[in-house]
Parts: C-alpha cells; sequence; structure tokens
C-alpha cells in the first residue's frame, strides 16, 4: 500500500496544476475590444468608400 502513495501525490499534483493553470479553455463569446473597434473601423472605411464611389 505505501507504494502507492507517491502515485497518488504525483496524480494529486498534476491534477491541481492542470486545474489552477488550464481551467479556462473554452473561447470567450464576447470579443475584445481591440477586435470590435477594429471591426468597426472595417466598416467604416468600407462605408466611406462606397460613400464616395457612389456621389461620383
Amino acid at each position: 500500500m505505501i507504494f502507492l502513495l507517491p502515485i497518488v501525490v504525483i496524480i494529486a499534483l498534476i491534477v491541481t496544476v492542470d486545474y489552477l493553470y488550464f481551467s479556462d479553455v473554452k473561447p470567450h463569446d464576447v470579443p475584445p475590444s481591440k477586435e470590435v473597434r477594429q471591426t468597426l473601423h472595417d466598416s467604416n472605411v468600407s462605408k466611406n468608400y462606397l460613400d464616395r464611389y457612389i456621389q461620383k
């Protein structure tokens, strides 16, 4: 029985490290604010270009 103790301790350490450092694996539903700003900028640039093109 005593030879199983180190194995149990090692498994407990691995599970603890895995839980603490890798607990947030799923992606977030809300995009980062930088990505939102870039998307808004891109759509504004496209809209401005199309507005100028259509007016001519």
